[in-house]
């Protein structure tokens, strides 16, 4: 529902789980030192993408159903429900025994988590490079749009969905062939048109679609499937859960 007289609000902030990663791993090393961060945090990853395969797993066969049966928002925020699942870390919510037990050597687990580490950092970065990349592709030789009736229907937009000090800039690029959105915060972002006529009626409707895209913060949920998909990099589900999701916040 709307609140403070915002339309739009963000489904799932995707920060929550990379920042509670983040804390845990620098507030072990500020007080528990390398050997132990090290420990926890291993244990911490293993139970919180053990718990996002498995979720992941129980959602991919039922989405078709759940595209019918309900709104394309509630499946959009079904993908971001793994943000909560560092939750599963605590001792209240754990077994009082463990439901099975893996015996390996102190030099496997150290070689295994090297790998999946090294994994996990070159498709982060590679990702992150991809998109500054395209990023700069995009905005390179992208001019600010200067017709003014385009700038008043534009605004039109902003003021009816009550978006206030909007920070983001629209721009025309002859890169792309269809409209989107760039951007992780408000002052970054681009609203991207292509070097193209459109009526009225379009571009009412394509600037509705963009803002809804910047209110909902989807750019944000976007790198949340990203940072997951890095994480469990070994996982091929992880790499069609984050197809999917894409296609769910589009249809949202």
């Amino acid at each position: 529902q709307p609140q403070n007289g915002k339309r739009y609000l963000p489904l799932i902030s995707g920060y929550l789980l990379p920042m509670y990663l983040f804390m845990m791993l620098a507030v072990g090393l500020k007080f528990l030192g390398a050997e132990a961060t090290f420990k926890i945090m291993l244990t911490l990853c293993f139970d919180i993408f053990l718990s996002i395969s498995l979720y992941y797993i129980l959602l991919s066969p039922v989405l078709l159903f759940l595209r019918r049966h309900i709104s394309a928002r509630a499946c959009a925020m079904l993908w971001l429900l793994p943000n909560y699942l560092y939750m599963l870390n605590h001792d209240f919510m754990k077994t009082t025994q463990p439901i099975f037990i893996i015996h390996t050597t102190s030099k496997t687990v150290a070689v295994l988590s090297v790998v999946w580490l090294i994994g996990c950092c070159v498709v982060f970065l590679w990702n992150i490079i991809q998109h500054l990349l395209f990023r700069r592709k995009l905005l390179k030789n992208a001019v600010s749009v200067t017709d003014s009736e385009i700038l008043a229907l534009f605004q039109s937009q902003i003021d009816e969905m009550k978006i206030q000090k909007p920070k983001f800039k629209l721009v025309i690029s002859e890169e792309v062939a269809t409209p989107l959105t760039i951007g992780l915060s408000r002052r970054s972002t681009r609203v991207v048109l292509p070097q193209k006529h459109y009526t009225a009626d379009e571009l009412r409707l394509i600037f509705r679609h963009e803002l809804i895209h910047i209110c909902r913060e989807d750019s944000r949920s976007k790198f949340f499937m990203m940072f997951c998909t890095a994480m469990c990099w070994f996982n091929p589900l992880m790499w069609y859960a984050m197809k999917k999701s894409a296609e769910d916040t589009e249809l949202s």
